[in-house]
């Protein structure tokens, strides 16, 4: 997983059917904060949600990824909601 130009090792991944889930560290501000994600696959890409624990970084977030109509990883993006719950 690459976030803000630091690159993570993705743990606990899991695809079942169409659902995706993981969790990774990557630090924010200093501090680590847990990135723990989940969502459902559709044909068109990816929704779920997102939720950070640690540091300052504390909230859960809608995320959306798409595929591009290049493949590979120039072709994809991923987007993650500004309203925190």
């Amino acid at each position: 997983v690459r976030v803000g130009g630091q690159n993570a090792k993705l743990q606990e991944a899991r695809l079942r059917g169409d659902q995706i889930s993981g969790t990774f560290i990557v630090d924010v501000n200093g501090g680590p904060v847990r990135h723990e994600f989940n969502g459902r696959v559709t044909a068109g890409g990816i929704e779920g949600s997102i939720k950070f624990t640690g540091g300052r970084a504390q909230g859960e977030y809608e995320w959306s990824a798409t595929r591009g109509a290049k493949t590979g990883l120039s072709g994809d993006s991923a987007r993650i909601a500004g309203v925190g719950r």
